[in-house]
């Protein structure tokens, strides 16, 4: 209980601190190293659900460029998916890997990768 509210009171400081400041080149590549490092596996290097272990998932991973293009993500919700996990699948915690601010990079990362292709 304690480490929640802990997650959840350093997510709002982010959330506040990061308002209006607009995501810096480095922090963009940060996030995908991260992202590459951590979830590339199962979500796979376009974040579509087909990484090299989703296979072996009873439940395949989420195409999270899929939710973003419906509208179905935002910042704070893949922070707290990132950190705690997601319940009932195969999305195990990472709070203990990465941190909130890295979450963060990570995020931002899936928030905006592919846009300059479209």
């Amino acid at each position: 209980m304690a480490r929640t509210i802990l997650i959840l009171f350093a997510l709002s400081f982010l959330v506040f601190a990061c308002i209006g400041k607009a995501s810096t080149h480095s922090s963009l590549q940060e996030g995908q190293r991260l992202y590459v490092v951590h979830c590339s596996s199962c979500h796979g290097t376009s974040a579509d659900g087909k990484g090299p272990a989703s296979a072996s998932l009873a439940e395949p991973p989420r195409d999270i460029i899929q939710l973003r293009e419906e509208g179905k993500l935002n910042k704070i919700s893949l922070v707290r998916s990132i950190l705690d996990g997601l319940p009932g699948t195969g999305m195990p915690p990472y709070a203990d890997s990465v941190s909130v601010e890295e979450a963060d990079w990570i995020a931002e990362y899936l928030l905006n990768m592919n846009l300059a292709e479209n």
